[in-house]
């Protein structure tokens, strides 16, 4: 087993040279306000770095038009705690309407450098 510390310092080093891109991780939150009501809104909630490849590019039909289905896979951070529904979106991205739906993800792997997850392109 190695060291904590030095993983520690494995993984920042590692997530320094080989994590360019800025994104943000938004998850729907649900609460209960005083009267009774249930809210659910999107927050932000990590800003970090990570790298977005794309794994594949498909297009379906979709009501008489063409719709991406395209899969993507994201490396973040291991400390990013990342699941299922989450969205991610690429800081100062060009396209402004897109963003990346969490499909699956591996968080909670020991002694891993970086989380990874598996992402389908959508757009706003």
């Amino acid at each position: 087993m190695i060291n904590p510390n030095l993983l520690n310092k494995i993984r920042n080093v590692s997530a320094a040279y080989h994590l360019p891109d800025i994104v943000q991780v938004i998850r729907a939150i649900t609460e209960v306000d005083v009267a009774g009501g249930i809210t659910t809104d999107d927050r932000v909630i990590y800003t970090t770095n990570a790298r977005i490849v794309a794994k594949n590019f498909q297009e379906e039909q979709s009501g008489g038009g063409l719709a991406s289905s395209s899969k993507w896979q994201i490396v973040l951070p291991s400390d990013v705690q990342i699941r299922p529904d989450d969205k991610i979106k690429i800081k100062d991205d060009a396209l402004v309407e897109r963003y990346y739906l969490v499909i699956a993800s591996d968080y909670g792997q020991t002694e891993g450098l970086f989380t990874t997850a598996d992402l389908i392109e959508r757009w706003s």
